[in-house]
């Protein structure tokens, strides 16, 4: 299991949180909680991470402005009942604007590392 943390964790649209920390085992969030105090063994990400059932493969992520863009774009997916719940690092982000940069990068957290989506 890997358990990071960021700056800002968006549940969806409307919900988001700061100072938290999302655990991850294979490609699946498997608990989010508030960050209390220095936990060991946490990877501090910083920046944003959006938490969505969308798969990386089926969303053209590329072009992406804003968080607001991101959401566009995944809420476009069908949800299924077999899907898992996933994070995405969007690296190099405007927090206080929550837009992306020309450095941003999103990636899909995985247990064994980030995986770059185009």
């Amino acid at each position: 299991m890997r358990r990071v943390a960021a700056s800002v964790v968006f549940m969806n649209r409307e919900e988001a949180y700061t100072n938290h920390i999302v655990e991850i085992y294979g490609r699946r969030v498997v608990s989010h909680y508030a960050l209390k105090s220095e936990l060991a063994m946490t990877e501090w990400l910083g920046g944003i991470i959006v938490l969505t059932y969308a798969e990386a493969e089926e969303v053209n992520l590329k072009g992406v402005q804003s968080v607001d863009d991101f959401f566009d774009r995944v809420e476009k997916t069908e949800p299924h009942q077999s899907r898992c719940l996933k994070a995405y690092h969007l690296r190099s982000a405007d927090i206080a604007t929550q837009s992306l940069t020309k450095n941003s990068r999103i990636y899909l957290i995985e247990e064994d590392g980030n995986s770059f989506v185009e």
